[in-house]
């Protein structure tokens, strides 16, 4: 994907972010590969996660979105607002290697993340969203497609795309700028702790960081 983004951009992304791949980053990218690919396989022995095919209805959809979108959040609320800050003072030798990538970062660089911090930011939230079914009565389990939304999404944060789709849903993809805010977060490395920019529901909250990524980033993207 991001490949066919430079290709569609060209000169417009900025020169930083035209950087090649490290050797570091191509193993960390390996690491994370096999960790996730580890914990999915672990995840469908204990049918945690399940398929069912594709339809074009309003249970599949809901079937699919309403726990991915309820992933972002909990993850968010109940684990990056308070831990994220955490990795960025006390326990940030736990974090530092993701942060290796500043203004460079392209949607590859998701992966460039050691083990604890992977698991620190992303495990907490699926173990929630199952509880919160169990206790809820409702079936137990989160669909293949789900957990590949929030794999993509966690890549489009890091995109050369600052018009990265990350919500599949364009009402949402146009009012919260989610690449934009991570790209600042890699940036100047403070601040911008969750994902989802919340604040952007505010358009002029939403103007502060576009126009503090298009200074940042010598850009003149519009928004």
């Amino acid at each position: 994907r991001e490949r066919v983004y430079f290709f569609i951009m060209g000169e417009r992304v900025p020169a930083i972010k035209q950087r090649p791949l490290s050797t570091k980053t191509l193993y960390f990218i390996f690491q994370t590969y096999a960790a996730s690919t580890s914990s999915f396989y672990l995840m469908d022995i204990f049918r945690v996660v399940y398929f069912t095919p594709y339809e074009l209805s309003v249970s599949f959809w809901s079937e699919v979105f309403v726990p991915f979108y309820a992933l972002l959040v909990l993850r968010d609320v109940v684990f990056l607002a308070p831990l994220h800050g955490l990795l960025h003072n006390r326990w940030y030798a736990w974090h530092k290697l993701h942060h290796e990538i500043t203004r460079d970062a392209q949607g590859m660089h998701a992966f460039h993340i050691d083990l604890l911090d992977l698991v620190i930011e992303n495990v907490g939230a699926p173990f929630l969203l199952l509880a919160g079914q169990y206790a809820l009565g409702v079936p137990v389990g989160i669909h293949w497609m789900s957990a590949l939304l929030l794999t993509f999404h966690d890549g489009a944060l890091h995109s050369i795309n600052p018009y990265s789709v990350m919500y599949y849903n364009p009402l949402l993809d146009y009012q919260l700028q989610a690449n934009v805010h991570h790209q600042l977060h890699h940036a100047l490395n403070r601040g911008y702790l969750m994902f989802i920019p919340y604040h952007h529901v505010f358009k002029s909250s939403q103007k502060v960081d576009t126009d503090k990524y298009n200074s940042i980033f010598k850009t003149n993207f519009t928004f």
